[in-house]
């Protein structure tokens, strides 16, 4: 995604890769806390069609001023990657449903992304 970014002509040293997440609830987290730390107004969300608005979400219910911005690909997509893509957002959503009626949602956030948020 960094790539992706250069390519569209943002600066390399604005990018900042957040790495050590494994999902895009830790990874919101990480990233809020970034945000505080740089002071950031806004940040963006790069990804497939398929994924930037439950992340754009989660980012927001974290505390991420944030916009998305799906990636432009071939448009290409056999039906089968697309019946897959939408079958694997739709049980992302309900995961993501999950944390927050649980209530891991707002413990990740209370964690502040130290990396102990214990979130799958």
């Amino acid at each position: 995604m960094a790539a992706i970014a250069e390519e569209s002509g943002v600066p390399r040293r604005r990018i900042i890769e957040e790495g050590l997440s494994h999902n895009t609830l830790e990874q919101a987290v990480a990233v809020s806390a970034l945000a505080r730390q740089h002071a950031w107004a806004a940040t963006r969300v790069v990804s497939d069609r398929f994924h930037v608005p439950r992340a754009v979400w989660l980012f927001r219910r974290v505390g991420v001023s944030v916009d998305g911005d799906p990636v432009r690909g071939r448009g290409e997509a056999t039906r089968r990657r697309w019946v897959l893509a939408w079958l694997r957002e739709g049980l992302a959503w309900a995961k993501a449903g999950w944390q927050l009626v649980s209530g891991r949602l707002r413990r990740a956030v209370a964690d502040g992304g130290s990396g102990n948020a214990g979130v799958g």
